[in-house]
């Protein structure tokens, strides 16, 4: 397994227009996306080989009673949502939301055994011209 990769990701993305008359629009929109839990193999290595049941074999290569699953990164996954307006007028686009909805903790780095969990809900807004 790759470090930190969840071997999952899927996505369900909703958008309508809420009014639209001329070059003038509101979009709403919801973005969701499923992770699945993912795996710090490099801690596991390491803090693996400073316990004495855990040997590297100098033969092979390979070692002896490592256990990969001992340090999983958002057991059982964690769930994004995002939700949205934007509002456009011509050239003009404003773009408004939350993102991370549902606060939910989760970890996209951690150096075992440091943790450093991402972001918790974000309000965001951003103001867009096309020329």
């Amino acid at each position: 397994m790759v470090p930190y990769a969840p071997w999952l990701k899927a996505t369900f993305n909703i958008e309508a227009d809420v009014f639209r008359s001329g070059r003038q629009f509101i979009t709403a929109f919801m973005n969701n996306a499923y992770f699945s839990q993912s795996i710090d193999n490099t801690a596991v290595l390491e803090s693996n080989l400073t316990d004495s049941s855990v040997s590297l074999e100098s033969t092979s290569g390979t070692i002896a009673n490592y256990n990969p699953s001992s340090h999983i990164i958002n057991k059982g996954g964690y769930v994004l949502s995002d939700v949205g307006l934007i509002y456009g007028a011509g050239d003009f686009r404003f773009n408004a939301g939350v993102r991370n909805v549902f606060n939910s903790y989760y970890v996209t780095y951690q150096k075992y055994p440091n943790i450093n969990p991402a972001m918790g809900r974000t309000y965001y807004a951003e103001i867009r011209y096309s020329f």
